[in-house]
């Protein structure tokens, strides 16, 4: 990764575009502005690897990372997508244990990055981004909560419709029909579900047969949510995250 020379660093409009910062006084962003680094990586880089004993936070300003695990034999887990105004590394932070898992550029990235000492007097003394952190928190365990009961419990086609539900959430709605756009690949679809990309790939070719999803590349059209709603419902009963409206 490289850093940014002095005079190039982002704007406190891009500070105040991560949600843990949103709610700061100027003077308080400012601060924030003076204290971080920033950096850049690109698509491909690692930005934390799995059990390094490395301790900064990082927020988001452009760009998406990827978290994930990769087994001894070479097959990747991908916990979750973190996109512009997101952040990640609190737990190593708080608590100075090794990174449980990788965190790698998806696509070329600028980051602001704490060092622990710094993220820990942060949130000490503003209530404010602290109490967004603890939210923030509190809705990466809900998910993953309900994707290790949807592993358990639901066949691959009802973790993919769950998947995509997700997606869906925060995707444009435009004459009934939901864009997710980036979407996954077929590949990380797999990596995120437990699955093959083959058995993905067909379970895409039977959704597409039965009008509920239309693909292309980067692209995921969902044109029936009712429907995938109701392959998931059959399958083990809709989960937490597919009922809230997330706002932090």
């Amino acid at each position: 990764m490289s850093r940014i020379s002095t005079g190039n660093e982002p704007t406190l409009r891009q500070l105040r575009s991560v949600a843990v910062l949103a709610d700061l006084f100027e003077e308080d962003l400012e601060e924030v502005a003076r204290t971080v680094s920033y950096l850049r990586a690109f698509a491909g880089q690692n930005v934390v690897s799995h059990l390094e004993r490395s301790s900064s936070f990082f927020l988001v300003l452009e760009g998406q990372v990827r978290v994930r695990m990769a087994s001894a034999a070479g097959r990747n887990v991908a916990f979750r997508l973190i996109g512009a105004g997101g952040h990640f590394g609190e737990i190593a932070a708080l608590t100075g244990a090794p990174r449980i898992a990788s965190v790698v550029a998806d696509t070329p990235c600028l980051l602001a990055e704490m060092t622990a000492p710094q993220f820990l007097d942060f949130i000490a003394r503003r209530p404010t981004a602290s109490l967004r952190l603890l939210q923030s928190m509190a809705r990466n365990i809900v998910v993953l909560t309900d994707r290790v009961f949807e592993l358990s419990t639901y066949e691959l086609r009802a973790r993919l419709c769950a998947e995509l539900l997700r997606l869906a959430r925060d995707a444009p709605l435009t004459d009934g029909v939901i864009a997710i756009d980036p979407a996954p690949s077929h590949a990380e679809l797999a990596d995120m579900l437990g699955a093959l990309r083959e058995g993905v790939s067909r379970e895409f070719r039977v959704l597409a047969r039965m009008g509920l999803v239309r693909t292309g590349r980067r692209h995921i059209a969902v044109l029936d949510i009712a429907r995938m709603r109701t392959i998931v419902e059959n399958e083990g009963g809709i989960t937490a995250t597919q009922l809230v409206d997330w706002n932090v």
